[in-house]
């Protein structure tokens, strides 16, 4: 069966190993876990980009991080487009979001940058039509600036837990190509109206954020769905694990 979707995986990020296990490398990050995934054999340099190609269902697929630093990625990204062939209707563009829970997914089809630097320069260099994958991040602690919070190295079970999202990341992105934007949504969509049961049952704030409503009701439902990529069952053994923690410290 053909490809339906994008064939064309952009991860935004930072090169460099300062930058290495920061929440502003998920795009990088997911790209990485693809690669593996993919069996990509080696990445090449073109065009100030590093690109690995590979295949799926026989038809090529490429992977691309920009080199350039986040704010210059459509520079590298327009390049390859003209030596590559493929516009703005061929690409899947995967980056870190402020604006969603940790732990959260949205895949969406065209609209603004929200003030990420990377999406306005892929969008000033291609037009705002081409599908995203957006990484949860959620907001800084306290009074921490977010560029602070975006380029702060990850550690321990908080790394762990980020991991294990850019590989949950990365296998909604698989299911994107393959079967393309609109049938990703339908397979990884959790409801408004079932995040909010869910969060009331469990006396959470972690079952809805407050003004995603109003948020999924801007442009097309299609383009607005959120995807859940921490499950219910995992958000429930990781309080239990909490709540054990705080009980052995408690006793010591």
């Amino acid at each position: 069966m053909a490809l339906q979707g994008p064939q064309v995986i952009i991860g935004l990020g930072n090169p460099g190993a300062e930058y290495r296990d920061t929440r502003h490398n998920a795009g990088f990050d997911v790209v990485d876990v693809l690669a593996e995934t993919l069996r990509v054999s080696y990445w090449k340099v073109v065009s100030n980009a590093l690109v690995g190609e590979t295949s799926l269902r026989g038809e090529k697929i490429l992977l691309i991080k920009p080199q350039s630093f986040m704010n210059l990625s459509g520079g590298p990204i327009k390049g390859l487009a003209g030596i590559y062939g493929f516009d703005s209707h061929d690409i899947l563009v995967i980056h870190d979001e402020l604006d969603l829970m940790a732990g959260t997914l949205r895949l969406k089809y065209g609209g603004g940058h929200a003030g990420h630097r990377g999406l306005r320069s892929t969008s000033l260099s291609m037009g705002q039509d081409y599908a995203r994958l957006r990484v949860g991040i959620g907001r800084p602690p306290g009074r921490m600036p977010a560029h602070a919070f975006v380029l702060q190295k990850m550690r321990g079970a908080e790394l762990e837990e980020y991991r294990a999202v850019i590989s949950r990341a990365a296998q909604v992105a698989v299911k994107t190509i393959e079967d393309g934007l609109r049938a990703a949504m339908n397979v990884y969509n959790v409801s408004e109206k079932e995040d909010r049961q869910t969060g009331e049952k469990e006396g959470s704030q972690e079952g809805t954020q407050e003004g995603s409503a109003e948020r999924l009701q801007e442009g097309s439902g299609e383009d607005q769905q959120d995807l859940r990529v921490i499950t219910r069952e995992d958000l429930r053994k990781l309080r239990k694990s909490k709540r054990e923690g705080s009980q052995e410290r408690s006793n010591e």
